[in-house]
């Protein structure tokens, strides 16, 4: 969206926004798509992260943290 409001921009479109100046609502929909980016992306990933399932052992099939599952346990069942 931030690079269609630069196009928009360079190319003079919708001159009724007042492209380039300050307090024009081309100034306000492009810090406001910024904006909305830098907080919508790491909160999708963040969403992602949390909401992932862990890794299954491929040896005892129990779900496993970060850490290795021994596959000479007795933890199967």
């Amino acid at each position: 969206m931030v690079v269609l409001t630069h196009i928009a921009e360079a190319f003079h479109l919708f001159p009724w926004m007042q492209w380039g100046l300050k307090q024009s609502a081309g100034h306000y929909l492009d810090l406001g798509c910024a904006v909305l980016g830098l907080v919508l992306f790491p909160g999708g990933y963040l969403l992602s992260a949390l909401t992932r399932d862990p890794p299954i052992c491929a040896d005892c099939g129990i779900a496993r943290g970060p850490a290795s599952c021994d596959p000479g346990s007795s933890q199967i069942g």
